[in-house]
């Protein structure tokens, strides 16, 4: 992976956290514009340090890339938590998924 500044950044901006959009990162890297970090964060994506969490069509987050741990994650469709979910290897296994999304009620707004 060839490094830059501004990769460098992103990375760091993903400390302590699990998903991040594109804006969370421009937040966390004052002096950086929108596109700039878009781009950084796409190259990442490209290379495989950083992976693409499509949640909707209209929202889209990231995550890095961990090589011996994979997860799926769990969409709350009342408050919109998004959790780490692991599903059995045998039931993603077949054919070419890329990532699972599971939509539901999460415990708290299923009582």
């Amino acid at each position: 992976m060839r490094t830059n500044v501004y990769k460098e950044k992103v990375l760091e901006a993903f400390r302590g956290a699990h998903l991040l959009s594109i804006g969370d990162i421009v937040h966390k890297i004052p002096k950086a514009d929108f596109s700039t970090i878009f781009r950084n964060v796409e190259q990442l994506c490209t290379e495989g340090v950083v992976r693409r969490v499509t949640i909707s069509k209209d929202v889209v987050l990231y995550e890095v890339a961990e090589k011996n741990h994979r997860h799926d994650h769990f969409v709350c469709t009342d408050c919109g938590v998004i959790e780490a979910i692991h599903l059995p290897k045998r039931l993603v296994s077949k054919g070419r998924v890329d990532e699972v999304l599971v939509r539901g009620a999460c415990e708290r707004c299923k009582q």
